[in-house]
């Protein structure tokens, strides 16, 4: 599991690469998908891609914010 900004905007990345690949696939690209019993409909397989990134971007949102203070010394 993720745990920091990085390793989630990394796997956004690859989520959102996927989806592109997915939904610019002609007609005959990836009709379906099947892996051992599992059979998923290329319009499936990109909405549970959309799901797992919206996963993402929620725990990317849970992350504490940095903060970050600057003084600016009115003497210089």
């Amino acid at each position: 599991m993720a745990t920091t900004e990085a390793e989630l905007l990394e796997l956004l990345d690859a989520i959102d690469a996927q989806i592109l690949a997915a939904a610019a696939g002609g007609a005959g690209s990836m009709m379906s998908y099947k892996k051992g019993e599992i059979s998923v409909s290329k319009g499936e397989h990109i909405s549970n891609l959309q799901k797992l990134r919206e996963s993402y971007v929620r725990q990317l949102a849970r992350l504490p914010a940095e903060e970050t203070t600057v003084y600016d010394d009115p003497d210089e």
